[in-house]
């Protein structure tokens, strides 16, 4: 599953091959339950005819980094929170979606009664309209008890945001993969329903993976390089091979954030992926 944001990335047929699912990020809440008008529709569009050409589906993702305050106030009046439904699924049908996915970043205890209305609400929809519900989760730790084991049952995946990981060194290692994953599955979570989230950039830079290899010639296999002067943290080939197999392991795929920060060819993490996953990779 491949995240694919408005404002980067190409839709590329040779990627849509290796996947199963993306998700198009971000459409944004407004805390009155409308939406802001989605970024770059055409592209979106583009995304849809080929994905769906290639047998691929297509999600849009909700929210995203720094909108929790709207997800909040939607998701505890009654009103806003049944426009915001409305409206979503009347977006999803207008683009001919495969699903919703939910990316409150990240609901506090508090805030555990209307998240599991709100996905309630959603799932009825979606389960008459035969679509998909998905939702991204932080790694382990505080941020995750906002999310109820309730919410956990309504949903069809389980993205797992196992990156981001402070300092720098742990961005994303193999060892917070596991924690990330054992963490989720003590909780209940089905193994069928998670899939593992894998970082395409580094940190402390933010430097998308294509670009990092550049700075040595045997950084695709390393997890760390300099880059300017500045080490930066990222997963290598080798790292991404084993992420996938402990993903085949303990859970059922992997999601990517995002495609369009893939190096090309033998470099590719998303190929690496593949092969890894089985499939047949020319």
């Amino acid at each position: 599953m491949g995240y694919l944001p408005d404002w980067d990335g190409v839709v590329d047929p040779n990627q849509l091959a290796l996947v199963t699912h993306v998700n198009y990020a971000f459409v944004i809440p407004n805390a009155d339950g409308s939406l802001v008008e989605v970024a770059n529709d055409a592209k979106l569009k583009s995304l849809v005819r080929e994905a769906h050409a290639h047998g691929v589906k297509v999600l849009i993702s909700v929210g995203g980094w720094g909108h929790e305050r709207a997800f909040q106030t939607m998701a505890t009046d009654a009103l806003a929170r049944t426009r915001f439904v409305s409206n979503i699924v009347a977006f999803a049908e207008r683009f001919l979606l495969d699903g919703i996915d939910i990316d409150w970043e990240y609901p506090q205890a508090a805030d555990t009664p209307a998240y599991n209305q709100l996905m309630k609400e959603l799932r009825v929809v979606q389960t008459a309209r035969q679509k998909l519900l998905t939702i991204a989760v932080v790694s382990y730790g505080g941020n995750a008890e906002g999310t109820s084991n309730e919410v956990l049952a309504l949903c069809d995946f389980v993205n797992l945001m196992a990156y981001d990981g402070s300092p720098a060194a742990d961005h994303s290692t193999l060892a917070l993969a596991e924690e990330s994953l054992m963490y989720w599955r003590n909780r209940g979570l089905p193994g069928e329903k998670i899939n593992l989230g894998v970082p395409f950039y580094s940190r402390p830079g933010e430097i998308p993976f294509r670009k990092v290899i550049e700075s040595a010639p045997d950084a695709r296999n390393l997890d760390q390089t300099d880059v300017s002067g500045v080490i930066n943290y990222y997963n290598g080939l080798p790292t991404m091979r084993a992420k996938t197999a402990l993903a085949r392991k303990l859970g059922n795929g992997i999601m990517i954030w995002h495609i369009g920060q893939d190096a090309a060819g033998d470099a590719s993490l998303l190929r690496a992926i593949a092969r890894e996953s089985g499939q047949s990779v020319p």
